[in-house]
């Protein structure tokens, strides 16, 4: 089982020190998660997806999305179609 403290600390200083690979921050926003570091997740989320992309591996970064999406809505934070009316 995943030391989550210990694999969030490692991680994030290994961000800070020369940045991730989409695999890795993708891991680093599941530790952040589970952690309750909500403010940390979509931010991770959405550097991955850039990164997926400028690999052209579009799989990988349509899932990053929809947990992008998912982690928004469960913070409240949904689109507003009313402009749309």
């Amino acid at each position: 089982m995943p030391d989550w403290l210990a694999d969030h600390a490692a991680l994030s200083a290994a961000d800070r020190e020369h940045g991730l690979p989409p695999e890795d921050l993708e891991h680093l926003a599941v530790a952040s998660f589970l952690l309750g570091r909500d403010a940390e997740v979509v931010p991770l989320r959405e550097r991955a997806l850039q990164l997926y992309l400028e690999r052209g591996e579009i799989e990988r970064a349509v899932r990053c999305g929809f947990w992008c999406g998912y982690h928004l809505q469960n913070r409240g934070e949904i689109a507003d179609d009313r402009r749309y009316d």
